[in-house]
């Protein structure tokens, strides 16, 4: 930055001075105006190019999170979500947050066709022990439903069913299968209108404490964010069953 010093001189009581004296401080002032703006300018450019040389790192980070997630899933071997996560090149790194299951799970039913929710572990399908220990169906409006609960261990005897479940949301609504016994707590449940028309259904899932255990979504996803210094970039991969 460059700075200009002025020497004035004046005499007293001389008019000329004081418009002088003027002058001189308003051209100081806008030549430190225009230099502050100058470099105000250049740490903005400095910054945009820090941060457009972070975002191709950031970037590779977040795709790279989203091939792993996809690897843990296809290979059933832990728990996808991640943190913090190096990668080997470019100082940049990636976290991992699933979006597997819900809580309740909503569903509708037609009269045309029955449907079937199936309960497992969505990070591992082969995983017996899901930790649900009690299995909560509510009928929450529309027609009466009959309801089915089997275990993929047995898919020939019902553990738990009614063939009349009222609609209404009260707890007459409400059909609770407990005290489950495995070896297999993965299971189907299949839910039949009663007539013609809809039903709204939730389900909810327990395990033995009664913590709620969340039901596999039906648009089931997660997301990957690659970081480098301030740069972050966020990628949502949906899983289709």
């Amino acid at each position: 930055m460059k700075f200009s010093i002025f020497n004035f001189q004046f005499s007293k009581n001389s008019p000329e001075a004081g418009v002088t004296l003027i002058m001189a401080i308003v051209l100081l002032a806008a030549v430190s105006l225009t230099s502050f703006t100058l470099s105000s300018v250049i740490l903005r450019e400095v910054e945009s190019a820090g941060l457009i040389q972070d975002s191709a790192p950031a970037i590779a980070g977040a795709y790279s999170g989203g091939e792993v997630g996809l690897y843990i899933l296809q290979k059933n071997v832990g728990s996808i979500d991640l943190s913090n996560q190096s990668l080997s090149d470019g100082g940049a790194s990636f976290d991992i947050i699933s979006d597997l299951t819900d809580d309740p799970l909503l569903v509708t039913v037609v009269d045309t066709q029955n449907g079937y929710i199936n309960l497992y572990d969505p990070e591992n399908y082969e995983e017996q022990d899901t930790g649900i220990r009690s299995i909560e169906v509510t009928n929450n409006d529309g027609r009466p439903l009959k309801v089915e609960i089997f275990s993929w261990g047995d898919g020939g005897t019902a553990v738990c069913g009614t063939d009349n479940l009222p609609s209404g949301g009260t707890s007459a609504s409400v059909l609770t299968c407990s005290g489950l016994i495995g070896p297999d707590y993965r299971y189907q449940i299949i839910l039949d209108v009663n007539g013609t028309g809809t039903s709204n259904v939730s389900i909810r899932a327990f395990a033995a404490d009664g913590s709620s255990i969340g039901s596999p979504s039906a648009s089931p996803g997660f997301e990957a964010t690659g970081r480098l210094g301030r740069v972050n970039h966020r990628i949502r991969v949906n899983l289709v069953e």
